[in-house]
């Protein structure tokens, strides 16, 4: 199977050479790496370049991840279409894992894995944590098992069925929630492999204003899907109602209590220590 990676980008001049170098040390070599420039005012298009093996794309009509992706997969020619964000690096085995995962099962249409990154420099448990929290979460809320856009890859047969039907602006959506809920009305399946590893700097997602955001397209991407009917779709893969009501009564309180209280309790020792003139390495 051909493997086609693509790497929308936009100023990540600082971690782009980091993200094409695991990708350079892929025990399985992807056989195309695209890089889509969405018009960066830093060095990304020059140290994307800079790499042999990367073809570089410039999306200068629309900015926006979803433009900018999608030129990506227009360009592509693999069987699966890997997508990741340029700040995050792979596991050496992620591509022949995923490649794997395709072979064994001709009706999994999208895999995603985990963040074992760095949230905070000395707890990189929480990034774990956090990352699970997110997918038991959107399970939850969606019913069914979601597509994280920095570390996914659908099959390319299931992207020309459903990408006419995706979202064009990233304000409407999330682009890879929105992906997923429409692989499962079409009947493709996804799953959530522990397996397939990245790491990447996570914080951002840790500030209020990023995260009420973010609910706030999350909203936007399910109320877009109940008026297309996504849910109730011939052939659809969501799991029942009453699943959602398990999910979040059950397993995510006790991890959310966890992840949260420590958040919490950490920022107030940052803050006391703060008061004594003291200096806490925490983030």
């Amino acid at each position: 199977m051909r493997v086609s990676v693509i790497i929308p980008a936009w100023n990540e001049a600082k971690h782009i050479a980091d993200c094409l170098k695991s990708i350079e040390a892929q025990s399985l070599q992807p056989d195309e790496v695209i890089v889509v420039d969405n018009n960066s005012t830093d060095n990304t298009p020059a140290v994307a370049a800079s790499f042999p093996f990367v073809t570089l794309l410039r999306q200068t009509v629309e900015q926006g991840l979803i433009p900018t992706r999608n030129m990506g997969f227009a360009h592509a020619t693999g069987d699966i279409l890997v997508r990741i964000d340029a700040d995050i690096t792979l596991d050496p085995e992620w591509v022949s894992r995923a490649v794997t995962l395709f072979k064994k099962d001709g009706h999994l249409g999208g895999v995603t894995g985990l963040d074992v990154g760095h949230v905070l420099e000395h707890a990189p448990w929480r990034s774990t944590l956090w990352s699970r929290m997110y997918f038991w979460g959107s399970t939850a809320t969606f019913r069914m098992h979601v597509l994280w856009g920095a570390n996914m890859a659908i099959r390319c047969e299931a992207w020309e069925q459903v990408g006419p039907h995706t979202a064009l602006h990233d304000t409407e959506v999330h682009e890879d929630l929105d992906l997923s809920l429409l692989l499962a009305s079409y009947g493709w399946k996804t799953r959530q492999v522990s397996s397939l590893r990245i790491q990447k700097d996570g914080r951002e997602y840790h500030k209020w204003p990023k995260l009420w955001a973010y609910k706030k397209r999350r909203t936007l991407t399910k109320q877009r899907h109940l008026k297309m009917d996504s849910f109730n779709r011939p052939g659809a893969l969501f799991y029942p109602q009453w699943h959602t009501w398990l999910w979040w009564t059950f397993v995510l309180t006790i991890p959310g209590i966890i992840f949260f209280g420590t958040s919490f309790v950490a920022y107030g020792l940052k803050r006391l220590a703060r008061l004594f003139g003291m200096h806490i390495a925490y983030d």
